[in-house]
């Protein structure tokens, strides 16, 4: 067999086959089976037939020498058909099994013939699969849909609700953890096929939906989160050397309003939490400066993010150069404007000086960058919590000594 031809995965049932002709988008096969139809339309290599013993009984050698009449292999896996909890399991692991051997070669699933919750265990277990690294990476969904009185009988593509499956899964992990990764890669692939798809059909560059620029907020914003670049992120940076530029914060949140429309028409699994992205970044937008009490609702918003992320390590280090921020002139704060590292090492040492907060603070920052190798290491869930208390005190802090030390 040919390995670069699609593996079909399909479903054998009891119900009483007729001839139809078949149609995937212009081209068209007559048979009783539409697995064979999809097997001839797509090329097939090989076919995988999930079927109870009554339905392999009835059809499985009738649909055996209608493929071997076209050279197709086809093996026929028995599954139970779920009456009980014990069957439903069976028939969720013989799905995985048979789905994780394709690995990450082409595979078609054709849902068709589905018995009872077979369709659903089909994508549930496809679902998993891509969401690990066990395969599934390329799979096409089809169901062909009997008409008894037409002349075709269309065979649908349903690949579209397995990509939203990925995308229902990079959302969920961008908004509980900051990271996006495959949300971006989602996107840009999103997005280079919408352009491409809108030159083809007469569009012009000129009145290109607009999804690119978001797709660029978003990934700098996620870059800068990820590896807590709070000037950044707050201010906004230009590298080598640092200046001015626009924050990476409010670039996602002029992009998202700007590109609302578009994505609306074009992006529909993004634009389902377009609202959510809009809450998130809001509070972090805004910032002229991170020196005093200026900066000090940035600073606290970006703590109380990345707790929600449940990224503690990043909570406790915006706590701590907040703490700094709150007490100290924009020359010790703002990070391309103006900034010196001088002044920041100063006000760094009088807020240790002054503060015992500081020590606080510094137990905490040692005891998660020495990854617990101290003679006293807090347990998970104390530090959780310590630190968690720890940016509800910097919410409520002031400054509370000067800013002026002797040289």
């Amino acid at each position: 067999m040919n390995p670069t031809k699609p593996t079909l995965i399909t479903f054998l049932g009891t119900g009483r086959y007729e001839q139809t002709c078949y149609q995937l988008d212009e081209q068209k096969h007559q048979s009783k089976f539409v697995a064979e139809s999809i097997a001839r339309l797509c090329d097939a290599g090989r076919v995988k037939v999930l079927a109870t013993p009554e339905a392999e009984q009835m059809h499985g050698n009738a649909l055996q020498q209608a493929l071997a009449n076209h050279d197709i292999p086809c093996d026929i896996r028995l599954v139970p058909s779920g009456s009980n909890n014990d069957e439903l399991w069976a028939l969720f692991e013989g799905m995985r099994a048979c789905l994780e051997s394709v690995g990450d070669q082409p595979l078609i699933v054709d849902i068709t013939h589905g018995f009872r919750a077979q369709p659903f265990f089909a994508s549930s277990v496809i679902a998993m699969l891509r969401a690990t690294e066990k395969g599934c990476g390329n799979v096409r969904v089809l169901y062909g849909e009997f008409r008894r009185e037409e002349k075709f009988s269309p065979i649908w593509e349903l690949t579209l609700f397995v990509n939203l499956l990925d995308w229902v899964n990079a959302l969920r992990v961008f908004l509980r953890t900051g990271r996006a990764d495959s949300l971006n890669q989602l996107s840009e692939k999103m997005d280079r096929g919408i352009r491409s798809m809108h030159v083809a059909s007469g569009g012009s560059y000129s009145d290109m939906p607009l999804i690119a620029p978001l797709v660029k907020a978003l990934n700098m914003f996620a870059d800068d989160l990820v590896t807590v670049r709070v000037a950044s992120m707050l201010l906004g940076l230009k590298e080598s050397p640092p200046k001015r530029g626009k924050a990476t914060a409010e670039a996602l949140l002029e992009s998202i309003q700007r590109c609302r429309a578009d994505v609306a028409d074009n992006m529909r699994p993004l634009a389902v939490v377009l609202d959510d992205l809009e809450k998130m970044v809001e509070p972090l937008c805004g910032a002229r400066s991170l020196a005093g009490e200026a900066g000090h609702p940035y600073m606290l918003a970006l703590a109380r993010l990345y707790l929600k992320f449940g990224r503690y390590a990043e909570a406790a280090a915006v706590v701590r150069e907040g703490y700094i921020c709150l007490h100290a002139p924009s020359s010790a704060c703002d990070v391309g404007r103006g900034f010196s590292d001088k002044e920041r090492k100063k006000y760094d040492t009088l807020w240790a000086i002054h503060s015992k907060l500081s020590e606080e603070v510094a137990d905490i920052r040692n005891d998660i960058e020495h990854a617990g190798f101290r003679s006293q290491p807090l347990a998970g869930n104390k530090l959780r919590k310590r630190i968690e208390e720890l940016v509800e005190k910097f919410a409520k802090s002031e400054p509370s000594f000067g800013c002026e030390v002797e040289e």
